[in-house]
């Protein structure tokens, strides 16, 4: 039995030497970083300057490399330090890091640097257009407002700052920020976490609808799958249900509110004409429920312009309907829609924009409208996107889906408007 005991303990004394050798052995480098981040820091620290687009997606996808490697063994003070100088360099060289979604194809983002560029392109192209005046001088009017949003240096370091604070707190699931430049909203992205944008409709009668009418977020590809599935139901849970369903335990849903009163002063004021509008009319607070189901006002809160002939683009009534169409479309181009069209030759880029200015006879011939109206859809957004919508439209049918897909995804209302306007018989 002694034997025995000694036979074992010397087992485990072998053991633990081995251990320790393996340990003491194994390749570090400066301040006893293990040699695999030792690797990917050398890595990191070769980028530097104004990356290109590649290099910019490789570099987005450090964080979490680095948040999975330092929960098993954090990096000492001074080479954090280092490195968030680094981080901080970097992003200031390519503030477009900033918003995550360009980088990652989801939706359109905001960016500033690359944004700002890709809007100064479009002014020089459509100045040497052979378009009046008066249009082109509206046209650049619009892009011009939308750049010195994009451009704001102030705001890309406060923007720097947030994002560079919400790296360092959450490295692993970070993703970008995602920037409103209409409202001033700031929402961080996450691997993990859904914005469900609603609206609450008040009713004449006392009665509330909900609506979905947006989304945003920066899934990887396994956890998009499950949210879409939580979607699906979501449609029509609550005309089964009064209890609202809950999310898979792997996502975060975040619901963003506004809520649309029986009566629209803003609208009824734009019909009118009328310059100002009554103080009790400046709706706009947002509303957030987390993840605990408690609701708060959101902050900032988002204001109505008092003047909304010079704010919103409203002409007065004279103004040619195509005038209005192609200010609305300005206003809310994305940086996706930027880059589509910058990738348009000069011949493209102006047909583009003559469908603004081209009457109704120009429509296609009739019997090939319907085929012509979804491939004319599909060559302009992207899959996903075009399958989406047109679920919409199929589920809801053509007045209702549309009055839906106007608040869902105004860019894709807007191309879908402007075919039906010009199918055959109208």
């Amino acid at each position: 039995m002694f034997n025995k005991v000694l036979r074992v303990c010397g087992f485990g004394i072998v053991v633990l030497g081995i251990g320790i050798f393996y340990f003491l052995t194994q390749p570090k480098g400066p301040q006893g970083i293990p040699a695999e981040t030792r690797a990917l820091l050398e890595k990191i620290y070769s980028y530097s300057g104004t990356l290109t687009l590649e290099e910019q997606r490789q570099f987005a996808e450090f964080p979490s490399m680095l948040g999975a490697i330092d929960s098993r063994q954090p990096l000492p003070k001074s080479e954090l330090t280092r490195l968030e100088a680094h981080f901080r360099e970097v992003y200031n060289d390519n503030p477009e890091l900033m918003s995550a979604r360009h980088l990652h194809g989801h939706g359109s983002g905001s960016g500033t640097g690359k944004r700002a560029a890709g809007i100064r392109g479009l002014i020089s192209k459509i100045e040497e257009m052979e378009y009046p005046a008066e249009s082109k001088a509206n046209m650049i009017s619009q892009l011009e407002k939308l750049y010195a949003a994009a451009n704001d240096e102030s705001l890309q370091q406060k923007l720097n700052k947030l994002r560079l604070e919400s790296l360092n707190a959450d490295p692993e699931n970070f993703v970008g920020l995602d920037y409103d430049p209409n409202t001033g909203q700031v929402l961080r992205l996450y691997r993990d976490t859904v914005y469900l944008y609603k609206t609450r409709i008040y009713k004449p009668d006392g009665s509330v609808r909900v609506e979905v009418t947006g989304i945003l977020g920066s899934l990887d590809e396994a956890l998009q799958a499950s949210f879409d599935e939580y979607f699906e139901k979501l449609q029509t849970h609550h005309l089964n249900s009064d209890v609202p369903l809950s999310p898979p335990s792997n996502l975060r849903i975040i619901e963003i509110y506004t809520d649309t009163l029986p009566e629209n002063p803003i609208l009824k004021a734009i019909e009118a004409g009328v310059d100002e509008l009554p103080e009790d009319s400046r709706q706009g607070k947002l509303y957030v429920v987390d993840e605990q189901g408690q609701e708060r006002e959101y902050e900032p809160e988002m204001s109505v312009p008092a003047n909304i002939h010079e704010e919103t683009g409203v002409e007065n009534n004279d103004t040619p309907e195509s005038t209005t169409e192609i200010t609305q479309f300005l206003e809310q181009l994305t940086n996706e829609e930027i880059e589509r069209l910058l990738e348009k030759s000069d011949e493209e880029l102006e047909a583009e924009f003559e469908r603004y200015f081209t009457p109704e006879e120009s429509a296609p011939a009739e019997g090939s409208f319907e085929e012509g109206f979804k491939s004319s859809l599909q060559e302009r957004f992207p899959l996903e996107r075009f399958n989406r919508a047109m679920e919409i439209l199929e589920h809801y049918g053509p007045e209702e889906g549309l009055r839906r897909l106007r608040e869902f995804d105004p860019a894709f209302a807007r191309e879908v408007e402007q075919l039906l306007r010009k199918q055959p018989g109208d």
